[in-house]
């Protein structure tokens, strides 16, 4: 295929994928268990709770160093692009390389279903909250506020899916380029940096706690062996390098996420368990919230 031109990732129209993966025999079952695993794992859960239908435990993941970070509404739409990301990075593979991508655009819905599905495994034996300040005063975070009762912060499903989308895309980017994975290079520094740009969003948006990013890395090397330790700590070491963007703190923040992931990935895993299990203990040892 000719790739002298190349697609721009953040101008793709998101919503195309969605009639491209329901229509396609290859996507479809994924598609579905896709948005099966969101609605079940994710949405579902947190509603129960919300109206008292569940008795899963409620903890507070609060730290003091979220006091330093200060709430920026304007992150809003950064935060809001978590969906549209990673399904235009998706998008992107099909319309700039061809139906032969499909079978890994399923894979890789499949793999991101997976992440909700073990994700929802910590969810469901201890759901987890921060302060989360009460404003409403436009339309994206009425949105917001409706559908997100905010009980599942630990672990993160936001720096989630955007390390996975960053170590996955760009090596099929490179798969299908051959030659001319170089010419790529736009592409994949655009979907690097927007995912340094989504995880420091969930901070200034107070949508998570400085301890929600080391447990979110934490589980995706447990997960994902090749996103090593090294590159964990280069990821934080991205985070925060904008001096416009950065709190004055942002090196002290940086170092609790290097002290605090090390710290789970040298913690025991109990015989008959798995990592789970470490952010689970984490989480059971942190303030409980009543009603």
């Amino acid at each position: 295929m000719d790739t002298s031109s190349h697609l721009d990732i953040a101008s793709i129209n998101f919503l195309k994928m969605f009639p491209l993966a329901l229509t396609r025999r290859v996507t479809f079952a994924s598609a579905w268990r896709l948005f099966a695993s969101a609605m079940s794992e994710f949405f579902i859960p947190q509603f129960m709770t919300k109206l008292g239908l569940s008795k899963t435990p409620v903890v507070s993941v609060d730290h003091p160093l979220d006091d330093t970070i200060p709430f920026d509404p304007t992150y809003v739409h950064i935060y809001l692009n978590f969906y549209p990301f990673w399904i235009r990075c998706a998008y992107f593979l099909y319309k700039e390389f061809g139906k032969e991508t499909l079978s890994d655009v399923r894979d890789f819905m499949q793999s991101v279903a997976g992440l909700y599905y073990e994700a929802g495994q910590i969810y469901r034996r201890c759901q987890s909250t921060t302060r989360r300040p009460k404003y409403i005063k436009t339309a994206k975070f009425k949105l917001l506020h409706a559908v997100d009762p905010h009980l599942h912060c630990i672990p993160s499903l936001h720096v989630l899916l955007v390390v996975h989308t960053y170590m996955t895309i760009p090596t099929l980017i490179d798969k299908y380029s051959g030659n001319k994975s170089s010419k790529y290079a736009p592409q994949k520094e655009y979907i690097y940096n927007t995912a340094i740009e989504i995880t420091e969003s969930i901070l200034y948006m107070k949508q998570h706690s400085v301890n929600c990013v080391p447990a979110a890395l934490y589980f995706m090397s447990k997960l994902t062996p090749d996103f090593t330790a090294e590159k964990a700590h280069s990821f934080i070491d991205d985070l925060f390098l904008s001096d416009e963007k950065s709190p004055v703190t942002g090196g002290v923040i940086k170092e609790f996420f290097r002290s605090q992931y090390d710290a789970m990935m040298t913690e025991p895993i109990p015989e008959y368990g798995d990592y789970k299990d470490v952010l689970v203990g984490f989480l059971t040892k942190c303030r409980p919230v009543e009603g």
